[in-house]
């Protein structure tokens, strides 16, 4: 006789384009981020890219989906140790582990 035991699967959510909602292709992603609780690790839009390897604060990130707006209204005083916000319009930024970003590229 088989147990079944059940198990709890942590995902983890990498999204792009954003949670602006300005476009319909954008639409699951704003949903994704809503109705899960997931821990979603990277936002990348139009605006910037936020990122955080320990998962970003989801009440924040959940307060962005709800106005529709995109990631550079991120409080940056909720991101992690490791986390990081640059926006599209920053230049010369030193990311945690200490690399300088053109391109973000990341670490």
């Amino acid at each position: 006789m088989a147990i079944l035991v059940p198990v709890r699967i942590q995902l983890l959510l990498l999204v792009f384009g954003g949670i602006d909602g300005g476009s319909p292709a954008r639409a699951p992603y704003l949903d994704e981020i809503l109705l899960s609780s997931d821990k979603t690790i990277a936002v990348i839009d139009g605006s910037g890219v936020l990122a955080d390897p320990a998962g970003i604060n989801r009440e924040e990130l959940v307060r962005l989906a709800k106005l529709r707006v995109p990631v550079e209204n991120f409080d940056k005083s909720k991101l992690g140790k490791d986390g990081y916000l640059v926006r599209v319009e920053d230049q010369d930024v030193k990311l945690p582990c200490m690399s300088i970003s053109e391109t973000f590229m990341g670490c």
